[in-house]
């Protein structure tokens, strides 16, 4: 049986992964990313997109560019 609640969780997140990042050459990265708590638990994702007019030029084939990318371009979870 089903019914509603409201409460409220805090949930501490401490790691973030890019675990996908598909590319459209010369256009766009679409990239995935992936929030997880302290338990290892996925919270929430985030689908990012990377292209000519916000960094897709930049990036070559520099990791570390895409990391701080992505840093930069994600919001908090709620």
């Amino acid at each position: 049986m089903e019914f509603p609640v409201d409460y409220s969780v805090i949930t501490k997140i401490t790691i973030c992964k890019i675990i996908k990042v598909d590319i459209t050459l010369f256009t766009k990265a679409d990239i995935t990313v992936v929030f997880f708590t302290e338990s290892g638990g996925a919270s929430q994702t985030q689908y990012l997109v990377m292209d000519t007019s916000n960094g897709y030029n930049e990036w070559n084939n520099d990791d570390q560019y895409l990391i701080e990318w992505v840093k930069a371009h994600i919001t908090p979870p709620k």
